[in-house]
């Protein structure tokens, strides 16, 4: 995916999230939107192959939490906060997995996931949680005819000098 341009990247990304309706599902227009973005965002900043897998699968955690566990702002914070320990520390016993990424590439990334998913957590939240309905959208002609409500009077022109 690092050579392809955005549409190969976002043609990719909807393959492997199974992503079949994107077209005409808010929720899935929303996600395939949300993985495009932070991986451009990754691959902006010059993190590595395996940088931006990790990035990625750590996007997908945070989503999940919310989707799936109905986690709460301050649970799914505490989660990142938990992912991100260990990360500048040499045989640090406390560890997220993600200790690839250096102390100023963690700083990066909570700043882009506050920015992305956090400020809106509500509305994510609403995406996966909240039912809507299907929008029928359509033309529907109303005519009133207004000879019945309103008395024709017909003016005559008056005739001088008859």
């Amino acid at each position: 995916m690092l050579e392809q341009d955005i549409a190969g990247v976002e043609k990719s990304l909807e393959e492997f999230l199974n992503l079949k309706h994107r077209l005409t599902s808010l929720t899935e227009a929303a996600l395939l939107d949300y993985y495009v973005s932070g991986f451009w965002w990754a691959k902006g900043s010059e993190f590595s192959s395996v940088q931006i897998g990790g990035f990625l699968t750590l996007l997908n955690l945070l989503l999940d939490n919310l989707e799936t566990y109905h986690m709460s702002l301050e649970e799914n914070i505490q989660e990142l906060a938990s992912a991100m320990a260990g990360i500048g520390l040499s045989n640090s016993e406390i560890s997220g997995g993600f200790e690839f990424f250096t102390v100023d590439q963690a700083k990066a990334i909570i700043n882009y996931v506050k920015s992305s998913l956090f400020q809106h957590y509500t509305l994510y939240k609403y995406l996966f949680h909240s039912p809507r309905e299907e929008l029928v959208i359509g033309d529907e002609l109303k005519a009133t005819f207004m000879s019945k409500i309103i008395k024709w009077t017909i003016v005559m022109p008056v005739s001088f000098g008859i």
